[in-house]
């Protein structure tokens, strides 16, 4: 019994039961530790648990509605074929009459037109003309695909023509009478081809 009190005489047993009550003082807060764990962790039987959980269907719902929602804002402004708004069409007959108007004034007679007047009724100084954003009407008339009228993309070139146009007359007054009579002729002409074109449109959209 004696030998048996060194540590190396001690049976295995005794040995091992003495390292753990050494051990005693860490592994007691670690086995409290672990015991709160599972205290707080929730169960399958834990009401508040399961109605946390998402449920399959709702989700498929969720993604449903946001998708549904999505098509909805991008076709809620969408027009039908065949539905050109009155708006476009009161533009463009109201851009025609604008044409037609200016067309009437005795400045092309005398070949003393103003430049930027010409320009005001193109839509493209100020915001007060018909034609100012002519465009966006265009493009509304043009999706039904109307028959019997011009390009849209010559329309818009020969808008374009006469503004520049008009605008050349604005310098061209420095270069003589000559170079300023010059370019209100080709101003005309681009102003008669204009007037042309919203012709064919006015009838397009029952005017």
């Amino acid at each position: 019994m004696a030998r048996w009190l060194g540590n190396d005489r001690l049976p295995r047993f005794f040995r091992l039961e003495k390292r753990m009550s050494r051990l005693q003082p860490v592994l007691f807060p670690l086995s409290l530790l672990a015991c709160l764990v599972c205290l707080r962790r929730p169960t399958s039987s834990d009401g508040v648990f399961l109605a946390a959980q998402p449920k399959p269907e709702a989700d498929v719902d969720v993604v449903a509605s946001r998708r549904a929602l999505g098509l909805g804002l991008l076709l809620g402004g969408a027009q039908p074929a065949g539905a050109t708004g009155q708006g476009a069409a009161d533009q463009i007959v109201a851009s025609k009459k604008a044409l037609d108007k200016l067309r009437a004034d005795e400045c092309w007679t005398r070949n003393d037109c103003n430049g930027d007047d010409i320009r005001r009724v193109a839509g493209t100084v100020g915001t007060v003309s018909p034609l100012f954003k002519i465009k966006d009407a265009l493009m509304e008339v043009y999706v039904d695909d109307p028959p019997d009228v011009p390009d849209l993309e010559d329309v818009l070139q020969h808008l374009s023509q006469l503004d520049y146009q008009a605008y050349c007359t604005i310098f061209a007054i420095n270069g003589g009478p000559e170079s300023f009579r010059k370019f209100m002729l080709q101003a005309s002409a681009a102003l008669d081809t204009c007037i042309k074109d919203f012709t064919a449109l006015s009838k397009a959209v029952g005017a």
